[in-house]
């Protein structure tokens, strides 16, 4: 699935879990090749951050929760920033099914918007490139 990409990357990477975490088992799927540059592995819960010890524990695990869901853990206070944050990300262009496909062409043109208002207001913007397009 990666061909050659893996051995062109010369940076750390840091890998966010998708959904609840979803892992492998080696001897199924291999990921080891893909895995060479990951120093931190950003993941939904607690399972599946003991599960990513035991499977990889070169790696530093941090077990965040799902922000979608935050609203719902009562004692959670959101931090208190200085100025308004707003974070992007888009999923590389994989035509796989249609919820890999990346929606970033259909908000390029706005992201300049988004940059010179966020400057005027003094808002912090946040941006992560997905490994697989960041060049882009």
């Amino acid at each position: 699935m990666y061909g050659d990409f893996i051995d062109t990357i010369n940076r750390p990477i840091a890998l966010v879990s998708h959904g609840a975490g979803q892992t492998y088992k080696e001897k199924e799927y291999t990921l080891v090749p893909f895995r060479k540059n990951v120093i931190l592995d950003i993941l939904p819960n607690d399972h599946i951050g003991q599960v990513f010890k035991e499977r990889y524990p070169n790696t530093t695990i941090e077990v965040v929760g799902c922000p979608k869901l935050d609203e719902w853990y009562r004692s959670f206070e959101p931090p208190q920033n200085p100025r308004p944050v707003i974070a992007l990300s888009f999923h590389y262009d994989r035509n796989f099914v249609p919820e890999t496909r990346t929606s970033f062409p259909h908000f390029k043109e706005s992201l300049k918007c988004l940059a010179e208002e966020a400057e005027k207001k003094n808002w912090c913007v946040l941006g992560h490139g997905h490994p697989l397009m960041i060049e882009h």
